[in-house]
């Protein structure tokens, strides 16, 4: 036990770090009291153990964020390396995880604030590599809770080669995919460690445990994160699933590009009951749904999706022999079929994977649509044409019948930007297909991504549907019957807009599990349910 080191007087240990020893210290100077991190003898036997250490310091030392743990001084005494470092009170993540102390808000909270010191000390270069709730100390001051990310015991500066030979550094259950297969990675891969600490904290569990290190190496690369069970989910909002499937991407082009990112979804899928501080940055707010009477929401729901099912019936009897232009396809590159969908029950067939958005997460496949997409129902009034000579390599055709909705392929990412393609300017399209992504990790942001699209064209009953799918992953009642309504007054066939496979999928969810109101409800079964040529179809 050392009484002295450099200029602090030692006051006891606070414990055993990855490398050394920990101790409450003070300096005699100004009477302030901080932590002590020493680095064990046997540690520094490896040839670049030392260098290893300083650079921490160099790293560590170069960040000043309210997120990050202050680093005051790195030395020398007594053959001993040390760095002299702020004293957090309080509790480890770990601690407050393991005694279920946290509620979804605040758990929500730390990890934004851990998600915001990561892209801070990301857009210096500097990478953790070691993000894991033990790392992370939690005080409560003035009644707000801050998250303090420390240890960067080894971290990198991004530009340095300097590695630990034969060693992959880091705790293994929060390492990311990347990491474990090439030994290489970005700020992603520490993103990563957030999603980790996430699901943790909702269920109680790792995503990818095991009893040996080789299972949990090998579930991190090549299996999906055990599926969440449905208690975890309780009071936070719809999209903190597609949050989560994001951060826990195999894919690191799947995942949020910045903390920053990762931190405003979190916030938006913050209990709207919750309390606590939230000015640390601004939060989406997702409206709930309207209070109701649980038995007639069901009953209205079950009532949804009979009349769903006729419904879609007639309408493909009748206008399955559509004639559309053929849309130009995206290429879409495939996908690793390990991420699992944002928020409906994991489909079986793979994945595709679309072409990363910068600072927005990229969207993880939604129910699979079918091959070919039918534009909706022409507008009400078309305009005045100037004439637009065919191009050679777009002939017109006649279309297979649509799919039902219920069975939709994993092209829907593409076909959700690509509906309507023949009438909209390719800039246009891109945009749309940027909105979809949104619509299972942050709907509300992609409901207002849809406004000016809606604007431009509010007869497009695709741009409509996608648009009423995100205010429902939102529970946002009272803006889905204000879009509804809308569409309504533009002239749009409630039934044009069944050939979206996110809206059919959406009907099915309220069906299983209805977030919207009774009033909201009521305005879907009345479209489908008055169809009155779905009894005829009933009796064929």
């Amino acid at each position: 036990m050392f009484h002295r080191i450099g200029k602090y007087e030692i006051l006891g240990s606070l414990g055993q770090g990855a490398m050394g020893e920990v101790f409450l210290a003070k300096d005699p100077a100004i009477g302030r009291t901080l932590a002590i991190k020493t680095i064990l003898a046997s540690s520094t036997a490896g040839a670049d153990a030392k260098e290893r250490f300083a650079q921490e310091a160099k790293a560590a030392g170069a960040l000043n964020h309210p997120g990050i743990v202050t680093i005051h001084e790195f030395g020398e005494d007594q053959g001993v390396l040390y760095l002299a470092m702020e004293f957090v009170e309080g509790d480890d993540l770990q601690v407050l995880l393991a005694e279920k102390r946290l509620s979804k808000a605040e758990l929500l909270e730390v990890l934004a604030q851990v998600s915001e010191a990561l892209a801070y000390a990301h857009r210096r270069g500097v990478l953790h590599r070691d993000v894991k709730p033990s790392n992370i100390r939690v005080s409560h001051e003035g009644g707000r809770m801050q998250a303090k990310l420390m240890d960067f015991g080894i971290a990198r500066i991004s530009e340095s080669t300097l590695t630990s030979t034969g060693l992959l550094m880091g705790t293994v259950a929060y390492m990311a995919p990347e990491y474990v297969k090439h030994g290489r990675c970005d700020g992603r891969a520490d993103l990563f460690a957030v999603g980790v600490m996430l699901y943790e904290g909702l269920s109680g569990q790792l995503p990818f445990g095991g009893e040996t290190t080789a299972t949990i190496l090998y579930r991190l690369v090549h299996e999906p994160p055990k599926p969440l069970p449905p208690s975890a989910l309780v009071g936070a909002s719809p999209a903190l699933r597609g949050v989560l499937d994001h951060a826990l991407a195999k894919d690191p082009d799947y995942r949020y590009r910045d903390g920053d990112a990762l931190a405003a979804s979190l916030r938006a899928a913050k209990d709207p009951a919750w309390s606590g501080d939230g000015s640390a940055a601004t939060v989406a707010v997702l409206r709930p749904a309207a209070k109701g009477s649980g038995g007639k929401k069901f009953a209205t729901a079950a009532a949804l999706i009979a009349a769903l099912s006729a419904s879609a019936l007639f309408w493909r009897h009748r206008h399955g022999a559509m004639q559309v232009a053929a849309a130009p396809t995206p290429t879409i590159a495939p996908a690793p079929a390990a991420a699992a969908p944002a928020s409906v029950p994991p489909p079986q067939a793979p994945e595709t994977k679309p072409e990363p958005v910068a600072s927005s997460p990229a969207t993880l496949p939604a129910p699979t649509p079918s091959k070919t997409e039918i534009e909706p129902a022409p507008r009400p009034e078309p305009k005045p044409s100037v004439k637009a000579e065919p191009k050679p390599d777009t002939p017109q055709h006649p279309a297979p019948a649509p799919a039902p909705p219920e069975a939709a392929s994993q092209n829907d990412s593409a076909s959700d930007g690509d509906a309507n393609a023949a009438s909209n300017p390719h800039e246009e399209r891109a945009e749309a297909a940027v909105a979809a992504k949104l619509i299972e990790t942050n709907p509300v942001e992609a409901h207002r991504e849809f406004a000016p699209l809606i604007q431009q064209e509010p007869g497009n009953a695709h741009f409509r549907a996608l648009d009423l799918t995100a205010l429902a992953n939102a529970g946002d009642s009272d803006g889905f019957i204000k879009a509804w309504d809308a569409s309504s007054a533009a002239g749009v066939d409630p039934r044009a807009l069944l050939f979206t496979p996110r809206f059919s999928g959406m009907l099915k969810a309220q069906q299983r599990n209805p977030t919207l109101s009774q009033d909201a409800l009521a305005r879907l079964v009345q479209a489908y349910g008055s169809v009155q040529a779905k009894r005829r179809w009933g009796r064929r």
